[in-house]
C-alpha cells in the first residue's frame, strides 16, 4: 500500500510473501521495542511503569476497536494457544459434552479440545473437509443437543479458506453453543466484528497479520459469558488488589481475570505501534489490497499451469494462496524461490504464499516469474 511499504526494510532485499508464518517488523515497531528496552536498561522500571500501564491500556482500546468489542472484554495473553486453552480448561464440562471442529485446523485449535476427552469424557467431533473446503452445513450436521462448543479458525492456515463466521455464529447463538474462533490468520488484514459474527471467545497472536512481535496476543471474552470460564491459571494479576498481604481471590470483573502474571511490555510496545499502522491504513483498505493481490496471484498461477489448492470462491478467499504443480516437486519449488530471495512456506505439500499491506503487484509478478512452467 502506498507509503507503507517503506516502513518494512525487508522489502528492500526480499520478496516476502510469508506473513502467515511470521510477519517482518516495521520500523516503528522495532523502534518502540528498542525504546522500551533502552528505558529499562538505563533507568529501570521505576521511571516508566506508569507509561507502561498507559501502553497496556492503549493496546486494549485499539484491539477492542479492531474487533468491535470493549476494552473490558480484552485480555492480553502470550499467544493464540493461551486464549484457546483458557476456554477449553475454564468451561465446566460434563461427561458426554461435545466439541465440533474440522480437520483443517491448526493444532492450537485441536489439542486443547482433545485434552478434554480423557479428563472429562468430552467428545471431539472432527468434521472432514471436502476438496479443501468445510461447508458450514457439515459443521452443523455434526452438532446436536450435547454440543457445547464449535471452534473454527477465521482463516485456515494451509489453504487460506475463509470460514463463514456469520452463519456459524448465528447457528451457535440459536442453540446456546459457545462459538470459539482462532483469528490469527486473518485479524489485521480482514474485517472482524465479534458482534456481527456472534463470537463468544476469540484468540489471536500478534506476530502474523497484526504485524506485531512474538509473545503477545489478544484474547476476547464476550462480557455476557465472562463468568462461564474459570481461570485455570491464577496468579497475582487475576485479582483486583494484587499488591497486598490481605489475600482475597477477588477476580477482575473483566477479561483481565485471565491474566495471571507479569506482562510482556516489550511485546505490548511493539503491538501498540503495529496497531497504529493498521489503524492508519484501515482494515477495509487492507482487505481490498490483499484480495487484489490474491486474485492476481491466482490468475497468474493458473496461466502458468499451476493448480491452486485454495478455494476459488471469492467469499472464501483471504491473504493466503496455496498451489502445486503436477510435474514439479513442492520442496524443490520452495528451494528455488528461496534462492531467488522470494520467501514463502511449504504447508501440507503445497507452496503457501501470503500477502499483506507491504506487498505489491511487482512481488506477485516476481514470484510467478521465478516458477518453472
Amino acid at each position: 500500500m502506498k507509503g507503507l511499504r517503506e516502513l518494512f526494510p525487508i522489502t528492500e532485499e526480499y520478496t516476502f510473501l510469508n506473513c502467515a508464518a511470521v510477519s517482518p517488523l516495521a520500523l516503528p515497531v522495532k523502534e518502540a521495542i528498542e525504546k522500551c528496552v533502552r528505558d529499562q536498561c538505563e533507568r529501570g522500571t521505576w521511571a516508566y511503569i506508569e507509561e507502561w500501564h498507559e501502553c497496556e491500556a492503549r493496546v486494549r482500546e485499539k484491539l477492542a476497536r479492531l474487533i468491535g468489542g470493549s476494552a473490558e472484554e480484552i485480555a492480553l495473553l502470550g499467544n493464540t494457544s493461551d486464549g484457546l486453552a483458557t476456554v477449553a480448561s475454564g468451561l465446566k464440562w460434563s461427561d458426554g459434552d461435545a466439541v465440533v471442529i474440522c480437520n483443517l485446523e491448526f493444532p492450537a485449535n485441536v489439542y486443547p479440545w482433545l485434552n478434554l476427552e480423557e479428563r472429562y469424557g468430552v467428545q471431539v467431533r472432527i468434521v472432514p473437509a471436502r476438496d479443501g473446503r468445510v461447508p458450514t452445513e457439515d459443521l452443523f450436521a455434526a452438532a446436536d443437543d450435547r454440543t457445547k462448543v464449535i471452534a473454527v479458525s477465521y482463516v485456515q492456515w494451509t489453504t487460506g479458506l475463509r470460514m463463514d463466521l456469520e452463519s456459524i455464529g448465528e447457528f451457535c447463538e440459536e442453540r446456546g453453543i459457545y462459538f470459539v474462533v482462532d483469528a490469527i490468520q486473518g485479524l489485521g488484514a480482514l474485517p472482524f466484528d465479534v458482534g456481527r459474527f456472534g463470537v463468544d471467545f476469540m484468540s489471536a497472536g500478534s506476530y502474523k497479520y497484526l504485524l506485531g512481535p512474538l509473545g503477545v496476543g489478544c484474547f476476547y471474552c464476550r462480557k455476557e459469558v465472562l463468568t462461564d470460564v474459570w481461570p485455570s491459571r491464577v496468579g497475582h494479576r487475576n485479582v483486583v488488589d494484587d499488591m497486598t498481604l490481605d489475600y482475597k481471590l477477588d477476580l477482575w470483573p473483566s477479561a483481565k481475570r485471565f491474566e495471571a502474571g507479569g506482562m510482556n511490555y516489550l511485546g505490548l510496545h511493539g503491538l501498540d505501534a503495529s496497531l497504529d499502522i493498521i489503524e492508519e491504513a484501515g482494515v477495509e483498505n487492507i482487505e481490498r489490497h490483499v484480495l487484489r493481490l490474491t486474485d492476481l496471484l491466482i490468475e497468474k498461477l493458473q496461466e502458468r499451469g499451476y493448480r491452486v489448492t485454495s478455494s476459488l470462491l471469492p467469499r472464501e478467499r483471504s491473504g493466503i494462496v496455496s498451489f502445486v504443480h503436477q510435474r514439479h516437486d513442492s520442496e524443490e519449488l520452495l528451494r528455488r524461490l528461496s534462492e531467488a530471495k522470494i520467501i514463502t512456506s511449504l504447508r501440507d505439500g503445497a507452496i503457501r504464499a501470503s500477502a499483506h499491506l507491504y506487498n505489491n503487484e511487482e512481488d506477485i509478478e516476481r514470484l510467478v516469474e521465478a516458477l518453472p512452467q
